[in-house]
Formats: C-alpha cells, sequence, structure tokens
C-alpha cells in the first residue's frame, strides 16, 4: 500500500524542513516594528508637546554577557565583507551568565532584549553594506 510512504515523503518534504531551520536558527525574530509611545518630560514655556503615532522599524542587533541593562555590550569575534554585505560573528564562550540578544530601533532608544538559549554558541549578522549606519538583513545562531 502507499499511504504510508506517501506520508513519509510528505513529513520529509512538508515538515522536517520547518524542524531543521528551528534547530539552526533558534532565536526568534527580531520584531519587525516597534511602537514607541514618547511624551516630553519637561515642557520649554510657550511651547505645546505632542506626540506622534510612529512605528520604528528594527535596524540592528547587539549581543550582551548578562542581562542588557546591567552588563557590557560585546564586540564581534570576527567582520568580514561579502558582496554588499557586512558580516559579522559573535562566538559564546561557556560563561555563568547567560548571553542576551537585544533588538534596536530606528529614531528611538526603545530596545528589546531576551536570553539566547543556552545551547546558542555562535551568532553571525549579515548587515546591507548600501547604509551608512548599519542595518541587519539576517541573523543566523546556532
Amino acid at each position: 500500500m502507499l499511504l504510508p510512504q506517501i506520508k513519509s515523503i510528505l513529513f520529509f518534504v512538508l515538515i522536517a524542513p520547518s524542524y531543521l531551520a528551528f534547530a539552526v536558527n533558534a532565536v526568534p525574530a527580531c520584531p519587525s516594528e516597534l511602537q514607541v509611545e514618547q511624551t516630553v518630560s519637561k515642557l520649554p514655556e510657550g511651547w505645546t508637546g505632542y506626540s506622534t503615532n510612529k512605528k520604528h522599524r528594527f535596524v540592528n542587533v547587539m549581543f550582551s554577557n548578562g542581562d542588557p541593562t546591567q552588563s557590557f555590550i560585546l564586540v564581534p569575534s570576527k567582520e568580514l565583507k561579502r558582496n554588499k554585505e557586512d558580516i559579522a560573528i559573535w562566538r559564546f564562550e561557556p560563561s555563568e551568565k547567560a548571553y542576551w540578544i537585544s533588538c534596536i530601533y530606528s529614531e528611538t532608544k526603545a530596545t528589546l532584549a531576551r536570553e539566547l538559549p543556552d545551547n546558542i554558541k555562535i551568532c553571525t549578522v549579515a548587515y546591507d553594506a548600501r547604509f551608512t549606519s548599519p542595518v541587519v538583513k539576517e541573523i543566523k545562531c546556532e
């Protein structure tokens, strides 16, 4: 009967690639946009303050050994250029503290951060080299 063989083929064609992708890139992607509410803390005399509902787009990442609000930001272990990309590679040595990823957004100080899974040993970030400031194209962690 062909049904069990068809099920096996469908598994490897449709489902197995998603397991493989999860295993290779186990870090959740930074949200592409961040909605931020900002207010003026001290309004100068004669001025009116207001807030816009602007969305800020994801542009960069940082890695830290420990909570990024209490730790130093790590510099890449290696950097290289390839075609129209700048590549940065972070290697994470064994540590008592967890490593963290921080997502940076354009035109705001608001940042998102989370712990990396313990099994992550290296993250490679490809940047679009056409921009003066780094703009992330792809993040791969394994």
